[in-house]
C-alpha cells in the first residue's frame, strides 16, 4: 500500500505544475474547425478554411509557388462578437489585441482535398501590451 500513498502524494505537485503549464500557454492553442479554444479573454473558434493553396514541397505537383491559406474565425469577448478572415502566418487586430494563425495542419497531398474534419488551426493571441506592426 505504500507506494500508492507516494504516487498519490506526488500528483497535487504533479497537477499544479500543469496548471501553471497551461496557465503559461493560454495564450497560444490548437483547434479543429469549429471547436472552441479560450485564448486569454478571448475565445475562437475556427469555422472554415476559406482558401487553400498550400501543398507538400513537390515540384511535379504544379502547387503555386507562394502557397497561401486563409481561415475565418469567430471571435468572442465580453458580449462582443466578430468574424476574422486570417492569412496563415498572418494575424489581423480585434479591439487590443490580435489573432494570428500560426500554422494549419495537414497540407494537400497529390491535389487531393483536405477533409473538413482534419483540419488543426494553430492559433495565438497577441495581447494588447505587445506592438505589432501590419
Amino acid at each position: 500500500m505504500k507506494p500508492i500513498g507516494l504516487a498519490l502524494g506526488a500528483l497535487p505537485i504533479f497537477c499544479a505544475q500543469s496548471a501553471f503549464a497551461a496557465e503559461k500557454a493560454m495564450d497560444a492553442a490548437l483547434a479543429r474547425l469549429n471547436q472552441s479554444v479560450q485564448l486569454g479573454p478571448i475565445k475562437v473558434t475556427p469555422l472554415a478554411v476559406l482558401k487553400d493553396e498550400r501543398c507538400i514541397d513537390d515540384p511535379i505537383s504544379g502547387c503555386p509557388i507562394v502557397s497561401d491559406a486563409i481561415v475565418r474565425l469567430l471571435v468572442e469577448r465580453d458580449g462582443e462578437v466578430a468574424w476574422l478572415d486570417v492569412h496563415l502566418g498572418g494575424m489581423k487586430r480585434w479591439g487590443d489585441d490580435a489573432i494570428a494563425v500560426a500554422a494549419i495542419k495537414p497540407k494537400r497531398q497529390n491535389g487531393a482535398d483536405i477533409p473538413t474534419a482534419a483540419y488543426q488551426i494553430s492559433l495565438r493571441r497577441i495581447p494588447a501590451d505587445v506592438h505589432i506592426s501590419e
